[in-house]
This record gives C-alpha cells, sequence and structure tokens, in this order.
C-alpha cells in the first residue's frame, strides 16, 4: 500500500470515528433535554452550574489531549444542549397551539 492509500484508509477510519461523534453528541443531548424537560416539569433550576463545573473537571482530569480545546468543545455540547431544549420547547408549544399533538419525548 503506498503513501496515497495509507492516507486514504486512514480518511475512512476517520469518517467512522466522526459518525460515531456525532452519534454520540446527539444522543447526549437528547439525554440533556429529557433532564432539562423534568426540571422544568418539577420546577427543579434548568441551569446546575455544579454539574457543568463537574462535567469540565472531568473532562480535564481524564484527556489525555495535550491541548485544553476539549474543554471547550464540551462546554459547546452543554451550551448545545441547552439551546436545543430552548428550541425543541419553543417548537412543542407552538405545535400544540397550532393544534398539533407532539411530545419531546423522541
Amino acid at each position: 500500500m503506498n503513501n496515497k492509500e495509507k492516507v486514504q484508509q486512514m480518511r475512512t477510519e476517520l469518517q467512522v470515528i466522526d459518525r460515531k461523534l456525532l452519534s454520540l453528541i446527539e444522543k447526549r443531548v437528547k439525554k440533556s433535554i429529557k433532564i432539562q424537560d423534568l426540571k422544568q416539569r418539577t420546577n427543579l433550576p434548568l441551569v446546575d452550574l455544579n454539574q457543568e463545573r463537574a462535567t469540565i473537571n472531568f473532562v480535564k482530569e481524564n484527556s489525555s489531549l495535550i491541548s485544553a480545546e476539549i474543554v471547550t468543545h464540551f462546554t459547546s455540547v452543554i451550551d448545545l444542549s441547552k439551546k436545543e431544549f430552548h428550541l425543541q420547547n419553543k417548537k412543542f408549544k407552538k405545535e400544540k397551539l397550532d393544534g398539533k399533538d407532539n411530545s419531546l419525548s423522541k
């Protein structure tokens, strides 16, 4: 196998990893939305800064990467979860007003 073929093989491997990453991020966001929905229905605070700090500390302590950018990416995933919750909640409320019966528990 020549170098060009090796590079292509490694890129194909990266694509597999990217698909898995996307799937895991989506699963995490969906689980977070369920938690936020439960918190909202039970009048608990939607934001838990202690939990967010614990997640970031876990990343810092367990990442083997030299760059601190991984913390930024995890923070972005946490922010994405919040944003997605609000977008889905807004969509759900609009559909309820429009007479459509959809739920957040997809």
